[in-house]
């Protein structure tokens, strides 16, 4: 079974407009032939009043979301280790269907640590139910995902806002990671590293305290660094606030 198919943080199974599961089978997981880059496009009427700008720790680059939705949606991606590389926007595709030529952009495109590789659309519910323009683009997609036989999600928030705590965490996390884009945090990252090695699972305020006199912003984000990068591990960031009693260990040596 292909690791993308596994149970793991922030990914959740995925239904369609039919509320049916989608196939996950490998023969879904198509590999593009090209790299796929950001198609944006400057926001017309009321698309992309919610236009998101920030820093993605895993791309090293900022980022454009065009929903609150959408946000959450990358703040489970960069969360979940498993998914090695990812795009927003990442192309266009043109496709004849019975009613006309449509034109549209995936919201997401991942690729996983397996190497498999999936398209995503991001959509609030009531769109599925209400929209014609919504309900062309999805056959649109579907039409085209199938014909390559490349393996298509739809989320809703049901989906993508089931574990609220854990998602309002890693905007934390996210957002700090943010705000330190430009420090060198090999340093930190490293004391850390040693410091949970040697004394095993500790309080993030615990690791702080110990790590003085080297800045304690800069120790919390060398901290969450690691937890994003899947070489520590907080456990309790899916049914807990993530405050300075936040249990942190290692999972594996920082090199």
């Amino acid at each position: 079974m292909c690791k993308s198919e596994m149970k793991a943080p922030g990914r959740f199974d995925a239904r369609d407009i039919t509320g049916e599961t989608r196939p996950t089978t490998q023969d879904r997981t198509s590999v593009l032939q090209f790299s796929p880059s950001p198609v944006w496009e400057r926001p017309q009427n009321n698309y992309g009043s919610n236009r998101w700008v920030v820093y993605s720790p895993k791309l090293d680059r900022q980022v454009i979301l065009y929903s609150d939705l959408e946000h959450d949606r990358w703040v489970l991606v960069e969360a979940d280790p498993l998914i090695a590389n990812f795009c927003e926007q990442p192309f266009r595709i043109s496709i004849n269907l019975a009613s006309g030529r449509v034109v549209t952009i995936f919201d997401f495109w991942l690729r996983w640590q397996c190497g498999c590789e999936e398209l995503e659309e991001v959509k609030y519910q009531n769109q599925l139910e209400s929209s014609a323009r919504v309900i062309r683009q999805l056959e649109a997609q579907r039409k085209w995902t199938e014909l390559h036989s490349f393996r298509y999600t739809i989320l809703t928030e049901a989906i993508i806002r089931a574990h609220p705590i854990r998602l309002t965490n890693w905007k934390r996390i996210l957002a700090q990671l943010g705000a330190t884009q430009s420090v060198d945090l090999v340093r930190p990252a490293e004391a850390v590293n040693a410091l949970l090695l040697k004394a095993g699972r500790l309080p993030l305020h615990e690791i702080e305290l110990r790590l003085r006199p080297l800045d304690s912003m800069f120790v919390r984000s060398a901290v969450f660094k690691l937890i994003h990068a899947g070489k520590a591990d907080a456990e309790s960031l899916d049914r807990e606030p993530l405050d300075g009693s936040t249990l942190v260990e290692v999972t594996e040596d920082v090199k």
